[in-house]
């Protein structure tokens, strides 16, 4: 059975929803049966996003607003999908009380509701490789150390706990995937949008923060979207976490390759050898607990970073 039919005739709420991951797993459910509503704090964003159903409905708010646990405990959704919150760990550096307040107050807050509706909600929370820090090995598996080396990887690992315990204290239901390097359409920051951004502005060379043997898990968004839905659908919803990567160690520099290979042919590049504060060297994940469950990658980072050059060619063309 598809794992899609577990959300036929669901109430489900994406947050998030305008965001880069959010967007796109609202977008896989909205023609899958299932009564969603996606919410955002930006309503310039919310108008930019899926529509074209009376399944679908927009609430532009915050978390943080008042009246949004009340407005939680009387819809009574049977799925929440928390992908809001800060997803930059540089800011997380710079101001930690904001990112404290957006990624662990703010869902804690949501958690609490959902623990005061009474509803069999299921809550699948967004966490992070961050949580890792720098591993002591490769690849990591869910079960290794846990050392985060920024405050936004501290938030979600306190996430995590949270909901672990309200899952064994109080009966709630929910998982926590750890995602690693997600990449593709409609994701405007991060290493690949930042390059494709540099190398569009034609520079007589390209010059790449960090060094390029360091490594990161890369993974399409398509897959990663088909990851959570697994985990939805199949996994263990008593405040599991599951990691969510290719499996694969790749180099910064052979990212760098494919795109300067699909954008600018011979460009020079330089690398500045320097490691922004909170970034960890190395990271693979171990994807063992989310294969068995009958999920694989099916797209390669090659094929990945071309569909992503396509999408921002055509969003500037």
């Amino acid at each position: 059975m598809s794992v899609t039919n577990t959300f036929v005739g669901k109430k489900v709420l994406v947050t998030g929803a305008a965001g880069f991951i959010g967007g796109h797993v609202a977008a896989a459910l909205a023609g899958h049966g299932c009564h969603l509503t996606m919410l955002d704090r930006n309503d310039a964003h919310a108008k930019a996003g899926v529509l074209g159903s009376s399944r679908i409905f927009w609430k532009v708010t915050s978390i943080l607003a008042p009246d949004f646990p009340s407005w939680l405990v009387e819809e009574q959704f049977d799925y929440v999908l928390h992908f809001a919150g800060n997803a930059n760990v540089a800011q997380s550096v710079q101001d930690p009380e904001h990112d404290f307040d957006v990624n662990v107050r703010a869902s804690v807050a949501m958690l609490e509701a959902i623990r005061r509706s009474g509803a069999p909600t299921v809550l699948l929370y967004a966490s992070s490789a961050a949580v890792y820090g720098n591993p002591s090995r490769l690849p990591i598996a869910e079960q290794d150390a846990t050392v985060p080396i920024s405050p936004y990887g501290v938030g979600k690992l306190a996430m995590e706990r949270y909901l672990a315990v309200y899952c064994r204290l109080y009966g709630v239901r929910g998982a926590s995937v750890r995602m690693f390097s997600p990449f593709g359409p409609r994701l405007r920051k991060q290493i690949v949008f930042d390059l494709m951004q540099r190398i569009a502005s034609r520079p007589a060379a390209l010059d790449v923060s960090g060094r390029p043997t360091q490594t990161r898990d890369f993974i399409y968004i398509e897959d990663v979207v088909s990851a959570i839905l697994h985990v939805l659908g199949r996994g263990a919803l008593d405040g599991t976490t599951y990691n969510i990567g290719r499996g694969i160690q790749t180099p910064i520099s052979e990212v760098v390759g494919h795109l300067v290979a699909a954008m600018s042919p011979g460009l020079r590049v330089n690398y500045q050898h320097e490691v922004m504060p909170g970034y960890p060297d190395n990271w693979q994940a171990n994807i063992d607990r989310v294969t068995a469950l009958g999920w694989q990658p099916q797209v390669s980072l090659a094929e990945g970073i071309l569909r992503t050059v396509e999408w921002y060619e055509h969003e500037h063309s």
